[in-house]
Formats: C-alpha cells, structure tokens, sequence
C-alpha cells in the first residue's frame, strides 16, 4: 500500500453498523484515473476512479467478493473495512491457496474521501 491506506473496525460497532439491505456509500476525489479497493473482511470490491471531481461510489454486498469469487451475503457481524490502492485476497479452496489482487499502484496525489455512509434498507 502507497501509504494512504485507511482501516477501521468502526463498522463492527452498534452504532456504526449497517442497517439490513443498505448499500455503502461514499465520495472520493482523486487527481486521475485510479483503482481504489473497498475492502470488508476477506472481501473486496474494485472501482474504476474517473479523478478530478468527486465520486459518488455506492456498492451493494453482492460487489465484494472472496478470492474465489463468492460474494458477502450480509452486513452482520463485518469487522474491518479497508479503503486502499491495492489488497490481496487469498483463501484455501480444495486445499490450494488461491489469490486474487486488486487495484494497482496509486498515481497522484492521495485521495479525499467524504461522506461515508450506510444508505437504504430492507423494510
């Protein structure tokens, strides 16, 4: 990671946690055309940075997936959520290490990011 990679368990707190249904939303700034990698447990999810004015980006559970391509199923009981230019994801599947790598190396200046925030629900 180019020194900008952010982490918190905050999401693992009653009060941060996500309400059932809800996409995770936030804004980015970044100079130029970038990955970033969302980053949730052994998941992750890689989005295509446009740069020079902020981004919306909303992802649903079924954008992380594990190293072998399943995707999160639910929000409960999360523990970290990453924010980086790039994560490695590896898990044993039939007893072999499989890895998958995500994003790239950062190019520009270290992005802003505001907005964090749980949007929508099932009802």
């Amino acid at each position: 990671e180019e020194g900008w990679g952010l982490k918190t368990h905050k999401v693992y707190d009653d009060m941060w946690k996500a309400p059932a249904g809800a996409t995770l939303t936030l804004d980015v700034l970044s100079d130029g055309e970038n990955s970033l990698v969302v980053g949730i447990d052994a998941f992750a999810a890689e989005v295509k940075l446009e740069g020079g004015t902020w981004q919306t980006v909303t992802l649903a559970l079924s954008d992380f997936k594990d190293a072998a391509g399943s995707v999160l199923t639910s929000w409960e009981g999360i523990r970290e959520l990453r924010l980086v230019p790039s994560d490695s994801l590896k898990m044993k599947v039939d007893g072999k290490t499989k890895r998958i790598k995500l994003g790239g190396t950062w190019k520009g200046a270290t992005p802003e990011f505001r907005n964090l925030r749980w949007v929508g629900r099932d009802e």
